[in-house]
């Protein structure tokens, strides 16, 4: 059976924000601007290192206590979180493994912790370690991230596929097809699904094992089966797919919506642009996870 990356399953959206940011800020008064010229007359050119001085010490080396900027900028110097924000702002995973999943309500977001991944010491960072720092946020007395996580219900952590679909009504499947995630929904996940449970597949049909899903429609463990991606691709006449009353297909079209050609271009414009300038890339396969 392929193994499972360790999740973190968070009730309410606000937990992501805990997760972008483990030191909070709060504002500081800076000294009025000096007016005088520089004595420094060299030339402006590119590339170098910038070397920035702090104004101060941080108040307090603990992300959950601390609340100065230069507590932040000590923290971000030293630290990685789940997730960060990149120059453009957009969400990009630290110690998560990819961004966060989230529940058709949007009550529920769900986090895929990074494997392989220590602390200092050497212990494992996991999807506990996780959610004791998330529930040391909000305990802790003292804490600076408490009102940042108010409208979190709790934190749970879920060590396997298996248990995660075992308490979910809706199951939304949106992984890559790899050799590691070949039948990932296997007899086995889908016999501990919980009854009367929806499956979706908005990814790829290599990820379900249609057989186990044929017996698990039939004995009414899943009770629907949406399915955008299926495999092969199209189904051959006749296949029992078609006429089952549990089944309902798309012809693999969820990638599709509003402004999705014009995401594709940008993303293309701006790799472009960056190879002209002998920058990274984006959205780069990693030839060794084939993704």
């Amino acid at each position: 059976m392929p193994s499972r990356p360790t999740l973190i399953r968070a009730a309410a959206v606000p937990a992501l924000a805990a997760a972008l940011a483990l030191s909070g800020c709060s504002s500081i008064k800076s000294g009025t601007p000096s007016t005088a010229a520089s004595s420094d007359t060299r030339a402006v050119k590119n590339g170098g290192t910038l070397t920035v001085a702090l104004s101060a010490e941080p108040d307090k080396l603990d992300p959950t206590l601390a609340r100065t900027l230069v507590g932040r900028t000590v923290f971000n110097a030293i630290c990685e979180k789940l997730y960060d924000v990149d120059a453009k702002l957009d969400v990009v995973p630290q110690l998560a493994a990819a961004l966060p999943e989230f529940s058709a309500d949007g009550k529920t977001v769900t986090i895929k912790v990074r494997t392989g991944v220590k602390f200092a010491d050497g212990t494992p960072l996991d999807a506990a370690a996780v959610k004791t720092s998330l529930d040391r946020h909000v305990t802790l007395a003292g804490s600076a991230r408490k009102s940042e996580l108010s409208s979190v219900a709790g934190v749970d952590v879920v060590e396997s596929l298996p248990a995660l679909v075992a308490s979910s009504d809706h199951v939304v499947i949106a992984a890559p097809s790899t050799p590691t995630t070949r039948h990932l929904f296997d007899r086995e996940v889908l016999a501990a699904m919980k009854p009367g449970a929806h499956l979706v597949n908005v990814a790829r049909g290599a990820l379900v094992d249609q057989d186990a899903l044929r017996a698990a429609l039939d004995e009414g463990r899943v009770a629907m089966a949406s399915l955008d991606a299926v495999e092969p691709e199209p189904l051959p006449d006749g296949h029992w797919m078609y006429g089952h009353p549990r089944v309902r297909l798309s012809p693999h079209v969820s990638w599709h919506m509003p402004g999705a050609v014009d995401l594709l271009l940008e993303r293309f414009i701006d790799n472009l642009r960056r190879w002209r300038a002998g920058e990274p890339l984006t959205g780069v396969v990693d030839r060794e996870a084939e993704y």
